[in-house]
């Protein structure tokens, strides 16, 4: 199976900044949002506990997309920060619609946007039509963006095995031609070895 962002763009892209790059930027601007709570005085020990899980699951995103979705969005559940929680969980949404095949994309696109219209009801926050909508436009985009990395991996992953094929076949060719040559000489030599003795 093709690896979408290690062939999408068109080269392979190291493994170590696929696993390490999203967490580390989502974790580095995760303190930031939590330094910034802190000094406006609010509460950030939870906040700190999502970032953690949300982290420490994005660098297993690539190998267990779907559970790695789920602890992202139990976190987004828990604190409802976007910063904090809602980035690392659209990140898992689109490693689980690009790794996944139909079914765990309809997973990831549904669990999303219910998390994403959930959250705010479970703390009680009163969020505006076109506020849930954008939300779920972010879900929606982070879905159609996995898939779409997923079907120029699966592209690129049969061009790829045409051009494989199309080479072995040329070789294939080759071969035969040097066997026909060598069989038309053999026959040539054969023929004219008792005109030769005469």
């Amino acid at each position: 199976m093709e690896q979408p962002l290690e062939t999408a763009p068109g080269w392979r892209t190291p493994d170590a900044i696929l696993d390490w790059l999203p967490p580390f930027v989502i974790g580095l601007e995760g303190l930031v949002a939590v330094e910034i709570t802190r000094n406006h005085g609010g509460k950030t020990g939870w906040l700190l506990l999502a970032l953690c899980v949300s982290t420490f699951a994005l660098r297993w995103r690539r190998r267990a997309s779907l559970p790695v979705l789920a602890a992202t969005l139990a976190m987004a559940l828990i604190v409802d920060w976007g910063p904090v929680a809602t980035l690392p969980m659209l990140i898992a949404v689109f490693t689980a619609a690009e790794y996944g095949d139909r079914t765990r994309q309809a997973i990831a696109a549904a669990a999303g946007a219910i998390g994403i219209v959930l959250a705010p009801v479970l703390h009680g926050v009163d969020e505006s039509a076109p506020t849930i909508g954008s939300r779920l436009v972010a879900v929606g985009l982070a879905v159609a963006l996995g898939m779409y990395f997923r079907t120029r991996a699966d592209h690129l992953g049969g061009l790829r095995d045409r051009a494989a094929r199309a080479e072995r076949e040329r070789e294939l060719l080759a071969e035969q031609a040097v066997a026909a040559e060598r069989v038309r000489i053999a026959r040539s030599s054969t023929t004219s070895s008792p005109t030769m003795s005469r």
